[in-house]
């Protein structure tokens, strides 16, 4: 009985000992939220330089806090929900093209009725058809929860050329029109970060 007692207590002064160290090796342990400050509502001549943005931040900090060659880097945030909806969207496309790609390969070989004459040619003779074969490919329809229809090849291909024309002119377009005002600025030392954001 005395040695379940004993066992009790020690127990409990077991999980004491481990909370108190695991607390203290977490204020110990660094993050990247220790080196990082978060600069809200700013504005640059260029908002899409980086590095016009980096040497202003740079020159405010060197003036404000003697602190401008503690800046590691600067990474500005910009709006590129258009971009990532539009690279989705390039995927979804060539994700049904390769499918309709593998359909026409596997008709050629199908063990039960191969074709080897199988073609883009008979697919959209197929696609035609009111009722298409058993495992035709085909993709969701946008707007709409459970709806899916045959793959058209060459609208997917048409509206594929679309899309990319889309990523190009995002990819060489001005970032100005797209920043948030928002600058994530990484410096030297945890005590850096603390320093700015105490004064």
């Amino acid at each position: 009985m005395i040695a379940v007692i004993v066992s009790f207590f020690y127990f409990i002064f077991m999980r004491s000992q481990l909370i108190k160290n695991a607390e203290l090796l977490n204020s110990k342990s660094l993050t990247p939220a220790d080196y990082c400050i978060m600069g809200m509502g700013m504005d640059f001549e260029e908002p899409g330089n980086a590095d016009h943005i980096h040497e202003k931040i740079v020159g405010y900090f060197e003036d404000n806090y003697q602190m401008g060659s503690k800046i590691q880097y600067t990474n500005a945030a910009y709006n590129i929900g258009e971009f990532y909806s539009t690279s989705t969207r390039f995927n979804d496309l060539n994700g049904q093209i390769a499918l309709v790609e593998y359909y026409i390969e596997q008709r050629k070989t199908d063990k039960e009725n191969p074709d080897p004459e199988y073609s883009e040619d008979k697919y959209r003779e197929d696609l035609g058809q009111e009722k298409v074969p058993k495992g035709f490919p085909k993709a969701k329809v946008k707007g709409k929860l459970c709806g899916k229809e045959p793959i058209n090849i060459d609208e997917a291909r048409a509206e594929l050329k679309e899309v990319e024309e889309t990523i190009k002119s995002l990819e060489t377009e001005d970032l100005g029109d797209r920043f948030l005002g928002i600058v994530f600025i990484i410096v030297e030392r945890p005590t850096d970060a603390s320093r700015v954001l105490n004064q």
